[in-house]
């Protein structure tokens, strides 16, 4: 009855070829993750593999190019000279796998922001307009709870007065 979600199907699509270990060896660093277990025990364990192939979900933490197998998957960022969106700055299209897409959308967001420098000590502190914590939570919310079914992706459009992140879907 097609009951089950987008994340837990099995990705027929997906070559093995385009596997990103270096994603996979950074993520299995970063959760503390024993790297003496094998890729498919951990891939199980995580709920990655779906009948003995990897799923959705394991396609987008673990493609090289996610890009290749959902078009949609990608994260437009778009810097705008002022109010409307008739003179474009900068643009970025994000095609890795998901944790690199995140992080690569948080840093051109802190970097088209405004800083404030503040001067009352030895260092300067360097203050974004919007805290790197707040656009991350911003960024991977619209990258979760995005419809993968849908056509659109998620975008990110920093304006001179505001930044607009959507994704197709809703609450």
């Amino acid at each position: 009855e097609n009951l089950i979600q987008f994340d837990r199907k099995t990705n027929q699509d997906f070559d093995n070829k385009d596997f990103n270990a270096e994603a996979f060896n950074q993520f299995i660093k970063k959760s503390g993750i024993d790297k003496d277990l094998s890729k498919e025990h951990i891939l199980k364990n995580l709920g990655l593999i779906t009948e003995n192939k990897l799923n959705n979900a394991g396609v987008l933490f673990f493609s090289k190019n996610i890009g290749k197998y959902f078009l949609n998957s990608t994260i437009g960022c778009v810097l705008y000279a002022g109010k409307t969106k008739t003179r474009i700055l900068d643009k970025q299209e994000l095609e890795k796998d998901f944790v690199s897409n995140l992080n690569n959308a948080v840093t051109f967001a802190l970097r088209n922001l405004r800083t404030e420098y503040i001067i009352e000590k030895v260092e300067r502190e360097e203050k974004p307009e919007i805290a790197e914590e707040i656009l991350r939570e911003l960024i991977v919310n619209a990258m979760m709870h995005r419809d993968y079914f849908s056509n659109g992706r998620a975008l990110i459009e920093i304006f001179s007065d505001r930044v607009e992140i959507s994704n197709p879907g809703g609450l």
